[in-house]
Formats: C-alpha cells, structure tokens, sequence
C-alpha cells in the first residue's frame, strides 16, 4: 500500500461490542475490553498493506509493519497518509486484493479518532517563530529601510538554504565563518555610506562623449579574461548574443543616489537604422536605448569603484556615432539624510563621546526593532571606549559601535524571547514581536515608523489595528517584495533562466523575454493581492499582465511600452491564470522540450497540495521506441504500461498532457516536431487525458474547468505555502485543524486574497509563540 497503510474497521468491533445481544448479557457477564487497534487495524495493515510497507520495501518512503497508534507528528502524518488512501481509493493498488468499502470506512473512523486525540496531544508542544536569521532579501531590504543605502546584499552574500520549498526557514539559516566575515563587511559599507556625519558632500559630475572618446580611444576599452562571462562583457545576457565594451571604471569615494542619463547614443544596425543596446552598471542592466530618446535613472553607488558598460548587438557597429553619458552625484534632497535624521534627530554632524550612549541606542533601537536592553549597550560601549582610547577619534570610536549594532545576534536574528515553560501552552506575542513578524511576512523587511509607532504605544493588539495595518501593508508598494520572494519559490520563478533555452531551437529567447516572464507572474500575484481579487483567478483570468515584450512572445497585439499593465484576453490568445505563463511553462520545462512529468508533478506538488511520492529504486529504464514518428504523449504511454509505472503516472502524465500546447518557454502551439531518421514533421498534439478521478477533458480550457470544480485542493495548496512563509517553520501535525478550518472558510465564504492573508495573520500559528 502506498503513501499511508490502511486501517481496519471499527465498524466491525462497533457491531460486535454495541449489538443487543451483548447489552444484554454485559450484566451477567465480566466484560474484557478489546483494543480496536489490536483487534482489528493491525490486522488489517497486515492482510492489504504490509506486503508493500514493510522495513525492506517501504514503497512511497512508508513503512507500516510496525506502525502503533499516534504519539508523534511523523506517526500521525503516516495515519493521514493512510486515510487519504482509502478514502481517495489510491490503495491498495487496483491490481491487489481489495477490502470492502465496510472495512474501509470502519478504518478511517478510527484513524480519524486516534488523529484527533493526538492532536490535543501534540497541541501542548506549540512552536513559534523563534532565534530566525535574516536571509539575504531580508537582510538587504533591512538595511535598506534601516539607512537608505543598498549594500548588493543579494550578490554579495551566499545563497540561503531551503527547507519546505523557502528560504526563510529558522532550522535551515545557519550560520558559517564566512557568513560572518560577510556581515562584518557590509556593516561597514552600511555604515560608511549611511552615516555621514560632517559637511554635505560635493556633487560631482563625470561625462562621456562616446563616439567622440571611442575615436581617441578613451572609451570602450577591452575586457580583462576575468570581466569576461561567456565570452563577452555582459552578465545580464544568457548567452553570448551581445558583445560588450566597458567604458570605465569610476571611482566612488562618497556614497549615495547618482544620476545617470544617456542621450541619443547610438549604434548602426541592420539597414542603417540604430541598433537598441544597453547600458550596464556594475554588470547589472539599466537603460535600453533606441538611439532616439534620452533615459534617465537613479542608482544608489557605495564607496568604491562602480564599472559602466555597454552591451550591443553582434550585428550593429563597432562603435557608437553619437551619444552622452552623464553620472552625477551624491545627490542628497537633505543633509543629514532623512534617514539619519529618523535616527538621530537633526543637526548632528561632528559626534563626541559625550553623544555617543544616547547615538547608539537610538540606533539600536531602530536596528533591534524593539528597545534595545541596558545590557545591550553597556556591551557595545566598552567596545567604543576601547576604540576611543586606541584611536583618540570619537567619531571613528562611534561608528564601530554602529557597526557593532548591524552584527548582534539582535539585529540578524528574529528574536523573540522564550519566556514560557518547556512544554507549556504558547503565549501571545507582544506588539514588538507582532510588528516584526507583520513586516518580514509582507515587506521582507523591518517595521516602518507607524507600525513601529503602534508597537511602542501598545496599540498594535487593540481590536481592529491589525487589519487595518495589513491592508496598509498591502496597498504599500514594499508589498512588492512578498510578491517577489513568495511567488518566486512557491511557483519556481526564481528558476527562470537557470536553465537557458536551446538557441537554435528558440532564437525569440532572451535577457529582456526572460525578465519579462517572472515579471508576469510576479505582478499577477501584486495585482490580485492589492486589488483583493478571488483566489480563483490564480486559475483562471480574463486577464493578463503583459508588458510589450511579453504580449509579443504570446502573440497579443496592442502592448507598448516595457511597463506591465492588466491586459483583456480573447479566447484566442490561449491565456489566463498563472498556469499558462511562461515562466511555469519554462521552469517546468527543460530548454529543449516539454515535459509533461514535471509539469504534473509542479501542479500536484504547488497547486493541488497532492505531491506524488518518489519513484522506486527499482524501476527499470523504458525500452527505446525507434522508427516511429511519435510524439512526447504516445512515448511516455510506455510508462503507464509499465507496472512499477503506472501507479503514479496515471496521476502524474494526465496533468501535464494538459499543457502541451505550450512549448518549452511558453509559446503557443498546435503541433509537436518529431524528428525520426533525422526526418522532421510535424504531429498534432493531443492534450486530452483523464484523470484517476475518471474526469476527463479534451484540451486545456476543460482541464481548467475541472481544477475549479475542485477548488479546495487548490485553497489547500495556496494556505500551506504562504502559512510556512508567514511562520518561517514547517507545517506538523498539529497545525492541521487551523488549515482545514481556513479552507473550509475559503470554500464557504470570502475567498478573496486579503482574506487569505488574514486568516493566516489571525491565527493562533502566527500570534502565539
């Protein structure tokens, strides 16, 4: 038996120890009470499931030979398993014997009692969100809201392990040496670029006239090896289409914003109309210019160097024929910035020691994102002493007791103080701790000043703030980095472009197509978060979020511009809820072709909460099926015809045929090329298929049809995810009643998004530690 083990009928014990016979004669007679677990479950694990389950074939990862009645949350999620089984008829396999649906459903009676005592069991253990570090987004952002200034903390500090599909996972945020020496370093870029205590830099302004500097050979200077990627100065292209030149490398001694802006640059192209090419900063992207208008934009520089390059299209000329490129800056609206001035209040420009325990714990406060304790400071004051005496420069003492600020365990850590009894029934949380889970659920970030404010006049628990914030919070435009960072791993987003597409086979893919692509899906989330749109329309929509790029990889007239924007679809344009757009259809894709398994398997794992188990060791590999011109569905008909296959692909393969008129990056399409003998036709794709349901559907817009008659699956899956992102924890067992109840909701009620993230916001889960 697979994935849970059958459980055996309680209705033939209730019949035996509740007929009347036995009522009558329980006066005469001393009665033994019989264990229904013993009497009748372990013999029925026994006779349909242990042939499958037991210690050397646990089929599915499930062992059942030597299962008792629940005690742990493993054990209690197995017993689920085993319901969800009979109920949904998965198991035993269709081609084992079979109990009787009597036996059956006297199982899952039992095992729902047994559930719901452990679950009062298990409830005694609450957890909380508790000592969860920062991952890079959010130690980014922080340090953003904190000072205003970007320290690149996504290209300068590791990758973030995931656990449960997130990287905002407290047991998976360790912490390495070289993390460390990491923090270390952009503290002190933090606090070099944003504290500055002293007279208002000078701004400065450096130009480039590039067809002019190209001719003395003052520009587009030739790459290093080590500033080369693929053969050519441009990182942001996935391959070598474009060729680069660097422009210079400039100096940065003052942090902050700086302008550039480009004027009427450029290249010769096909026919001797201007070659659009872009501008790159740092190896990032900035402007892409037509050659016809001037483009301005903003970027925060740290101290340092900053790198300017130009990438052009292989085709165009060699050098530029006209064009001025102007960086200007520091350019701050007040000085001291605002944002020193939030934390220290205005006018201080030249600190002394007098000033220095009342400059730290303001900014501890900020950093702590709660009063910062006496001990605390006392800590990092002997530090600044210490530096005082070394150096004889307060000014220097003071910022290395900032820094020191930006590496506690207080700033980089989510603490929330474990002031209750091992064991003993969770707490609510207080306003600081409410605040900072608020904004890193919904900003990725710290606090803001009203929120704070709120949690440190103790109104943030007062009835009907924390709606009122949350709604606040969404409408924000910092929301966009939920959307961004949930988004991009609930549905694989972040993948696009980590597995370019075949050039040969997809000559439309590019940088600009592929950005274009996660934007799309991000901004769908943005869009039906803000305007609070049912949960439905993530599977279907009469919209789109399409920018031009984009609308012209799907073949959607009318779309100008590089700004995405709520597009009206006909049926014709084959779109409409998030299954159809390409970033899914890529990640789920591998460059080359479709692959209808691993589209199944991404909508049984992230939109139907249903994930299929591992395939067996054991499998052997499919025969090859030469000399036929077939296409992807009727070579995989050869798993289902396999008996070690069959069992899972027939959930799996159905789901994914579903999408074949999408081709490897999203496009639409009515026929597959199958190439045999080195012959290529084309063949038409079938996206039928039936579902172990016995559902069936002719093409996609069925298919869809049945996901929305369905939609609790759908509810389910979307609560899960976004209730692990909001605690930073797994889900266990004792988590499930407050899931099902939400769901429940979802499929009575209000079943708009806002509502949703309420839920999640008001549950015991998140406001109890």
């Amino acid at each position: 038996m697979k994935r849970g083990a059958g459980i055996l009928g309680l209705l033939l014990l209730t019949g035996a120890m509740f007929s009347g016979s036995f009522a009558q004669e329980k006066a005469k007679v001393a009665v033994v009470k019989v264990d229904p677990f013993v009497a009748t479950v372990k013999p029925f694990l026994q006779k349909y499931c242990v042939e499958c389950h037991h210690a050397k074939k646990q089929s599915g990862g499930v062992q059942l030979d030597t299962l008792e009645p629940a005690k742990t949350a493993l054990d209690a999620e197995t017993w689920r398993g085993v319901m969800d089984a009979l109920n949904l008829k998965n198991m035993p396999p269709k081609k084992a014997r079979q109990p009787t649906d009597q036996e059956s459903a006297g199982v899952t009676q039992w095992v729902a009692v047994d559930l719901r005592r452990a679950e009062e069991s298990l409830k005694s253990s609450a957890k909380g969100v508790v000592l969860r570090r920062l991952n890079r987004e959010e130690y980014g952002n922080t340090i953003r809201d904190l000072l205003g200034v970007d320290v690149h903390a996504h290209e300068r500090l590791p990758l973030d392990d995931e656990q449960y599909r997130f990287d905002n996972i407290g047991s998976a945020l360790t912490v390495s040496p070289f993390l460390l020496e990491k923090y270390l370093e952009l503290a002190d870029d933090a606090i070099r670029n944003g504290i500055s205590f002293g007279p208002r830099p000078e701004v400065k302004k450096l130009v480039w006239n590039l067809a002019e500097d190209a001719k003395k050979g003052k520009a587009f200077k030739k790459p290093t090896p080590e500033e080369l990627r693929d053969g050519t100065f441009v990182p942001s292209s996935p391959r070598p289409q474009n060729r680069g030149y660097l422009i210079e490398y400039i100096p940065i001694r003052d942090g902050g914003r700086y302008t550039i802006r480009l004027e009427n640059a450029h290249f010769v192209g096909a026919a001797g109309q201007p070659a659009p090419f872009k501008l790159e900063l740092n190896r990032d992207p900035l402007s892409e210019s037509d050659g016809t208008r001037t483009h301005t934009q903003h970027v925060d520089l740290l101290c340092g160097s900053a790198s300017l390059a130009i990438a052009v299209p292989k085709a165009a000329g060699k050098e530029p024929l006209d064009g001025r490129l102007t960086l200007e800056g520091p350019i701050f609206d007040q000085w001291p910035s605002g944002y020193q001035q939030k934390i220290f209040g205005p006018g201080v420009l030249k600190p002394v020691m007098a000033d220095a325990r009342t400059l730290i714990t303001r900014f501890a406060e900020k950093a702590f994102r709660r009063p910062p304790d006496s001990a605390d400071i006392d800590d990092i004051m002997k530090v600044v002493q210490a530096e005082q005496k070394r150096s004889g420069n307060a000014e220097s003492a003071i910022r290395l007791g900032l820094r020191s600020v930006l590496c506690s365990p207080k700033f980089l850590y989510l603490i929330e103080p474990q002031d209750k009894a091992a064991g003993g029934p969770a707490r609510p949380l207080n306003d600081y701790e409410l605040a900072t889970r608020l904004s890193y659920f919904l900003w990725s970030s710290m606090p803001d000043e009203e929120l704070y404010a709120l949690a440190r006049d103790g109104k943030l628990t007062a009835p009907g703030t924390v709606e009122a914030q949350v709604r606040r919070m969404i409408a924000s435009p910092k929301a966009r980095a939920f959307a961004n960072n949930f988004v991009g791993q609930w549905l694989l987003v972040r993948n696009v472009g980590a597995m370019a597409p075949d050039d040969k086979l997809y000559k439309d893919y590019d940088r600009s197509l592929e950005e274009a692509m996660k934007g799309e899906t991000q901004e769908f989330f943005l869009h039906i978060l803000q305007k609070n749109l049912p949960l439905r329309t993530f599977l279907d929509s009469d919209f789109a979020m399409l920018n031009e790029r984009l609308a012209r990889h799907y073949g959607i007239g009318g779309v100008k511009g590089s700004e995405f924007r709520p597009v009206k679809l006909k049926p014709d344009d084959h779109r409409g809820g998030l299954l159809t757009q390409a970033s899914i259809l890529t990640v789920t894709s591998d460059g080359i072709r479709t692959l209808p398994v691993r589209r199944g398997a991404f909508l049984l794992e992230r939109i139907l909460a249903d994930p299929p188990p591992p395939p067996p060791d054991d499998v052997p590999p499919l025969p090859e099926i030469t000399g036929k011109a077939l296409t992807l569905k009727q070579r995989l008909e050869a798993h289902r015809s396999n008996a070690a296959c069959a069992g899972c692909h027939n959930k799996i393969d159905a789901l994914g045929f579903a999408l074949e008129n999408y081709n490897a990056i999203g496009a639409w399409r009515k026929t597959e090329r199958v190439v045999v003998a080195k012959k290529a036709s084309e063949q038409a794709i079938d996206a039928s298929g039936t579902l172990p349901t016995g559902q069936k559907f002719k093409d996609f817009k069925e298919f869809q049809k049945v996901l929305l008659s369905d939609i609790g699956k759908f509810y389910r899956a979307i609560v899960e995810h976004m209730m692990i992102y909001a605690l930073g924890r797994g889900l266990d067992f004792a988590d499930k009643t407050t899931i099902d109840q939400m769901v429940a909701q979802l499929k009575a009620g209000d079943s708009s998004m806002q509502s949703l993230v309420l839920a999640i916001v008001n549950s015991k889960q998140f406001q109890t530690k």
